[in-house]
């Protein structure tokens, strides 16, 4: 039968929540972002693929008299990314009688799901609770969450050596009857993640995407204190790149410089050297936040720009000690004139942006 599915709910307006990055309230490992884009730019993370008709996604249909909608039992649940020959990630809800994918076609009224999806989202039959596992570990998960009248969740985040980390109701600051967003970063790998959700039996609540990033993404600053970041590839000199720290990773004590490779791919093998001293003999602390920064020097040639054909982003990889890949971008700004691509004629890389065209941070044509 259809429970409570069909069950009455108070509708409430749509109010997305205020985006910004908080510092984990405990001594444990993740940190939260609640705005999407600044999720998207710490982790590098990418959503994973969910089907394009919720209707024909799953075998089930359990529900006579309801389009839109198709469903699957809550154990082992749906695997992500959707139809993919080796699946990454898992969710089931043990508590519930289906585990659904629900679309815009869905018919159930606002007293069922408020708003109505606007794309497929799983969503379960019953105690609308979820459990997220992630084999490999990840090191950022990013949920797109359709709240209910209630908006009161807990997120308890499980690392690969067992331990957890909750956050509560007041850290997640989701609003009722709303699409939001809720991220989490750490170094420590993450095996999985579990949204404990209030008030299923009035309204459902459902995920809307799932982002994940396989890598902890580092901030790194190409040619500190210089904007825009021109590089004239052709030079025999060096390329200084800092390495930002921020909470819970400290780049002069965790990383492992002789893993670094940086350039126009991230696998080139260009280290000169690094240091944690700036040009005072001081710690370095590049963008003055108070935290120790890292600054590795790599060889221009050895970098590789010159046969990367737009030459506007530079990008870093490497581990740290305990083996977390990390990796990091910056733009940059090929100098015009010092491009010869394989084959072709000198100064016919990238040029300017067009008058009008200019935007902040943007200091040569998109890839």
């Amino acid at each position: 039968m259809l429970r409570k599915l069909v069950s009455f709910g108070i509708s409430a307006a749509v109010v997305a929540a205020c985006g910004f990055f908080v510092p984990a309230a405990s001594a444990q490992d993740a940190s939260i972002i609640l705005q999407p884009r600044a999720f998207e730019r710490a982790t590098g993370a990418q959503m994973l693929a969910s089907p394009v008709d919720a209707a024909t996604a799953l075998p089930d249909l359990p529900f006579p008299g309801y389009v839109g909608y198709s469903c699957t039992a809550p154990v082992p649940g749906i695997d992500l990314p959707f139809a993919a020959l080796v699946p990454t990630a898992s969710v089931a809800s043990p508590g519930a009688s289906y585990l659904c994918f629900f679309g815009p076609e869905w018919n159930g009224g606002l007293a069922n799901i408020d708003p109505t999806p606007n794309k497929p989202t799983i969503v379960a039959d019953g105690e609308d609770d979820y459990d997220l596992s992630f084999d490999p570990p990840v090191y950022a998960v990013g949920l797109g969450l359709l709240t209910n009248v209630d908006a009161d969740e807990e997120v308890t985040v499980t690392f690969e050596d067992g331990s957890t980390q909750v956050f509560g109701d007041d850290e997640l600051a989701t609003e009722p009857n709303a699409f939001e967003f809720v991220g989490f970063k750490s170094l420590t790998p993450i095996s999985g993640v579990s949204v404990d959700t209030a008030g299923g039996t009035v309204q459902n609540e459902g995920l809307t995407s799932v982002r994940t990033a396989d890598a902890f993404r580092v901030q790194i600053d190409v040619k500190p204190n210089s904007f825009p970041n021109a590089v004239n590839c052709k030079s025999r000199g060096k390329i200084p790149v800092a390495i930002l720290g921020e909470p819970g990773f400290d780049p002069a004590v965790d990383l492992d410089p002789s893993t670094l490779t940086f350039g126009a791919t991230g696998d080139e093998e260009s280290l000169a050297f690094c240091s944690t001293g700036g040009d005072d003999g001081e710690e370095a602390d590049v963008n003055r936040d108070g935290r120790r920064d890292l600054v590795c020097h790599f060889y221009t040639e050895k970098a590789d720009f010159c046969s990367d054909r737009h030459g506007c982003r530079a990008r870093l990889r490497g581990e740290t000690y305990d083996g977390v890949p990390i990796d990091g971008v910056d733009r940059i700004r090929i100098v015009p004139g010092s491009y010869q691509p394989m084959g072709g004629n000198p100064g016919s890389g990238p040029k300017d942006i067009p008058p009008g065209q200019a935007k902040k941070g943007v200091t040569s044509w998109p890839q």
